[in-house]
Parts: C-alpha cells; sequence; structure tokens
C-alpha cells in the first residue's frame, strides 16, 4: 500500500531554497502554492502534458498515462481526464475547471494575507547588511576645510581630513563600466561633525552643516552623512559611517553632487546661474578664456551673510569677470546677482588707448 502523503504544505517544499536576499515578510511556500493552483486553474487547449496522474479508487494507486494527443486535439486538462483528483489527508475531490479557478484566487488572498508568522515552520531569514566601506590605500591626506557660521559670519579654516572610496565597478545607461573614485571629507566644527563629499565650503546654521560645492553652471548642495550621535567623537561617526552607509547611497550622493540621479521627493541640490545671470554674460563666466567655445566651471571666491540671505562670489578661470549671487538657503534658489556685466574688447580699446596715449593722440 501506499504511504501516505504529508499533509503540510511546508513539509512538502522544506527542501527549496530562498533566492531572496532581502528581508522577507511572505514565505516561499505562499508563492509556490499560488503559483501551482493558478497553473491548475488556467491550464487550457494547447497545453502539451506529456503525463497525467488519474486516480485510480478500485486500486487505490496512481498510474501514468500518456494524454499527449487527446490534449493536442483541443480538449482542456479537465475534458481529457476527468477522473483527475487532488490527493489530501487520502481523500479524492474531483477538480474542476471552476474548483481550480476558484480555489486559486483562494489560495492568492491567503498568501498574500498571511506574513512571515510561518517561520516558525521555516528556517529564519537572515536581513542582508551592508558591506562596511574601506578608503582606497593611500588615498588619506589633510586638507582644509571653509566653514561659514550663519550665526557671526565669519568663515573659520578648520583641519579635516579626505579619502577616497572606489564605487566598484558600475554600469550606467550609455556609459562604459566604470570603477568611480568618490572622495569624502571629514572634520569637526563646534563639536558637529561633517561626513560627505568634498566641497568649497560648508554652511554652519541650525546646529547642522550644508557641503556647498562649484559645478558646470552652478552651485550643487551637499548632504551630510555624519550621524552626529550625542557625545559621540568623530571617530565614532566615521566608524558608523563605514558601518552603516552602503556603497550604493554614497555613490547615488556622488551623483547628485554633480546634479544626476535625484529623485523627485528630494530637497533641491542645485542653483543654477542662468535664473539671475542672463545671456551673453553666463556665456563668458563659463568659458575659458570668457567668449570660447571651452567649458569651464566658475571658480569660488568668496561668501558671506547677507541679512537671511546667502551672498555667493565666484569668478571665471580668469578671473576677468567677479559676479556676486544673493541665495535663499531654504529653497537654495539664486535670488539676484550683481557685477556680471562683461564687456569681451574692453581690454583691446583700452591697449589701443593707451598707445594712442603714448604717442600723444587722445581720444
Amino acid at each position: 500500500m501506499s504511504s501516505r502523503s504529508p499533509i503540510s504544505i511546508v513539509e512538502c517544499f522544506a527542501d527549496l531554497t530562498e533566492p531572496r536576499t532581502r528581508k522577507v515578510t511572505y514565505p516561499l511556500v505562499n508563492i509556490v502554492t499560488m503559483s501551482q493552483c493558478v497553473w491548475l486553474g488556467v491550464a487550457g487547449p494547447g497545453l502539451d502534458l506529456l503525463t497525467i496522474k488519474p486516480r485510480n479508487d478500485a486500486m487505490g494507486e496512481t498510474e501514468l498515462k500518456n494524454r499527449k494527443d487527446d490534449v493536442g486535439s483541443g480538449g482542456t486538462l479537465h475534458d481529457v481526464c476527468p477522473g483527475l483528483r487532488l490527493l489530501h489527508a487520502n481523500r479524492s475531490i474531483p477538480m474542476r475547471h471552476s474548483n481550480c479557478l476558484f480555489w486559486g484566487v483562494v489560495a492568492i488572498g491567503i498568501g498574500c494575507m498571511i506574513p512571515s508568522q510561518a517561520k516558525s515552520d521555516m528556517p529564519p531569514q537572515e536581513e542582508s547588511r551592508p558591506v562596511a566601506l574601506k578608503p582606497a590605500p593611500d588615498s588619506e591626506k589633510e586638507v582644509e576645510c571653509r566653514v561659514l557660521d550663519m550665526s557671526t559670519g565669519k568663515i573659520t579654516t578648520v583641519n579635516g581630513r579626505q579619502v577616497v572610496y572606489m564605487s566598484g565597478k558600475i554600469v550606467r545607461p550609455d556609459t562604459t563600466p566604470h570603477n568611480y573614485p568618490i572622495p569624502v571629507s571629514v572634520f569637526s566644527y563646534e563639536g558637529t561633525h561633517w561626513i560627505g563629499m568634498t566641497g568649497d565650503l560648508y554652511i554652519y546654521r541650525k546646529g547642522d552643516f550644508i557641503g556647498m560645492a562649484m559645478i558646470g553652471g552652478g552651485i550643487s548642495w551637499l548632504d551630510n552623512l555624519a550621524s552626529n550621535r550625542p557625545n559621540g567623537t568623530l571617530k565614532d561617526d566615521i566608524a558608523a559611517f563605514q558601518r552603516d552607509v552602503p556603497i550604493g547611497r554614497l555613490f547615488h550622493v556622488f551623483l547628485r553632487k554633480w546634479g544626476r540621479d535625484s529623485a523627485p521627493e528630494e530637497p533641491n541640490c542645485r542653483t543654477n546661474f542662468s535664473d539671475v545671470i542672463p545671456d551673453p554674460y553666463l556665456y563668458y563666466l563659463l568659458s575659458n578664456p570668457p567668449g570660447s567655445a571651452t567649458i569651464a566651471t566658475a571658480k569660488f571666491v568668496s561668501a558671506a551673510v547677507d541679512g537671511k540671505l546667502l551672498k555667493v562670489t565666484v569668478s571665471d578661470q580668469t578671473a576677468v569677470m567677479s559676479p556676486s549671487l544673493w541665495i535663499d538657503l531654504d529653497t537654495k534658489k539664486a535670488v539676484k546677482a550683481e557685477n556680471y556685466e562683461y564687456d569681451p574688447d574692453a581690454k583691446d580699446r583700452e591697449i589701443k588707448k593707451q598707445a594712442l596715449k603714448s604717442i600723444g593722440i587722445e581720444n
């Protein structure tokens, strides 16, 4: 006499390997059971069944029969095998097409509603943890970091360190795989720590930092990744950063610095010069030398507090232009700009004027 089939579905699929690596909410057995019920429910014309198991009540056993030709002739699984039954707890239940569909829907509903309380029958799932970040060998160096305190309006230079983390081979759309170097600076000011992308200036306001870096066409605003736990040292925050921040998040912050890969719900991370500096002056500012076809990034010159606004002065690469912008730090929007006018022929005219003056000709 045949041995009795196990009643527990969990025992039936105990040997399945769990392919998921993240935190599991619904057990794998739920998904497998739903898939089988749906397959039975929707099996239709043209299904290539090599073997099926009809129930032989007289013998109490199952036997294999090849019904491929019958199915291929246009019948369904349930038409060609009316004796097909579900063996469960030694009871024979005729499975009609409507029954299969009904129980398939029921299985889907139960599977979605039952979370991982079934873990009592399943081995516990381990949560994946980020791999600890490690600086690139010999990448650490001392750096000077300029901090603007919005409460005092003073710029203080503090000593910090910079290390480089490698992203690993990243494949981005329309680019070749690349291992990106990600420079990260760390320092402490007034008991508050900065860990994040390297910038031109770090603004201290409301007990925290926001970084500022010059990029093509504007200013990029940088996030502080330091946890700043109460009574924690900079060394503690560096250890927590390397342990808890995944390389994926660090690479995302790196892309945000250059104005890429920003999600709609994230705060504005860019101030555009074009909002307040009109053409052709913007073109002169962002070319080297001004007016040439070579695209360049503006240089940071200085910053100051002007009421509730931040005044930032920049220049072109040759320092012949030096416009100032006023920025609202809450919105990261430029409010106005001054001293951006530039006459590319002014220098030539001045040279000619001096040459004529040297021979006694006054303009």
